[in-house]
């Protein structure tokens, strides 16, 4: 449907993209569709920072439990279907995160690979903690000639997918990559960006009001309801580690706050290296505040 083409409002976190999005669906009768891969989980809004969820107006938000994983294919399937009800109800959906990998495969489709069974992730886990990843890593290079100069040893959820996807196929990443049928879809993109020192500071500012707004109230209560599940995914997000450690009495309110904005910040720096190299952005939205216009221009221009 050209009339109303999806809009991915992307950047680096705390960048300011989730309130500009809440502006913007004003403005264009839209539906928010979030792509952040830690705003799927439930249990840690504030955290997470979600928006405050409207019915019929965010979707993707708080959708699988902390132990469900949600990987991208699962997570394409949903958005795939959001994007199409919000279409067919005349809303223009506005996709909004920052999670690269997300943003990649929808704009650009995804390689055909089988889920790879359990017993084989298990197997390369056993193999990690009894012999280290450069086994793996080792034991792929000789498996697999063309393996790509960019997989590094000390990466290793890369070096861990890239060898089971070969045990349970035969086939390489790169042989799978080259199986991609491209996606010919259309999408209006825009990048909500800062100066670095700026976005840094906005990246302190955040987590340090995060933690007088109740965040280790909201993990006492998480840790409390899913004390009892061996995986826990949601758990993963940026501050979570640090205030756990703060609550058992391993660090002090200072160096726990302290170490959190570190990690934030260094995550921003590869997420906005990413936006510059791969997300090619229609339109470049600069803060500290976003220039709507160029948006309602930009999807004028590109829908006639």
């Amino acid at each position: 449907m050209k009339g109303l083409l999806p809009i991915i409002v992307a950047g680096p976190t705390a960048g300011g993209k989730s309130d500009f999005a809440e502006a913007l669906c004003d403005r264009v009768e839209g539906v928010i569709i979030n792509a952040d891969s830690l705003q799927v989980y439930q249990g840690l809004p504030k955290l997470t920072a979600q928006p405050y969820i409207q019915e019929g107006r965010h979707l993707l938000y708080s959708l699988f439990e902390p132990w469900d994983k949600c990987d991208v294919v699962k997570w394409l399937t949903f958005v795939q279907t959001a994007i199409l009800s919000a279409q067919e109800q005349g809303k223009r959906p506005i996709i909004v995160g920052g999670t690269g990998f997300y943003l990649k495969v929808l704009m650009e489709g995804i390689a055909p690979i089988p889920t790879i069974p359990d017993v084989i992730i298990q197997q390369a886990e056993h193999l990690v903690q009894v012999y280290g990843l450069e086994y793996l890593y080792n034991d792929l290079k000789e498996k697999v000639p063309e393996l790509p100069k960019h997989l590094r040893l000390n990466d290793t959820q890369r070096v861990m997918r890239a060898w089971v996807v070969f045990e349970a196929t035969g086939k390489s990443l790169h042989q799978w990559y080259e199986m991609q049928r491209p996606n010919t879809a259309q999408f209006i993109k825009v990048l909500c960006t800062h100066e670095r020192n700026i976005l840094y500071e906005r990246i302190n500012q955040r987590f340090a009001s995060m933690w007088i707004d109740g965040i280790l109230s909201e993990i006492q209560v998480f840790n409390s309801t899913y004390q009892h599940i061996a995986v826990n995914y949601a758990a993963k997000a940026i501050g979570f580690a640090e205030s756990d450690a703060y609550l058992k009495g391993y660090l002090t309110d200072i160096e726990a706050i302290e170490q959190a904005q570190t990690k934030t910040r260094q995550y921003a720096k590869r997420q906005l290296t990413w936006f510059r190299h791969q997300f090619n952005a229609d339109v470049i939205l600069e803060g500290p505040h976003f220039n709507m216009d160029k948006v309602l221009m930009s999807c004028q221009r590109l829908e006639t």
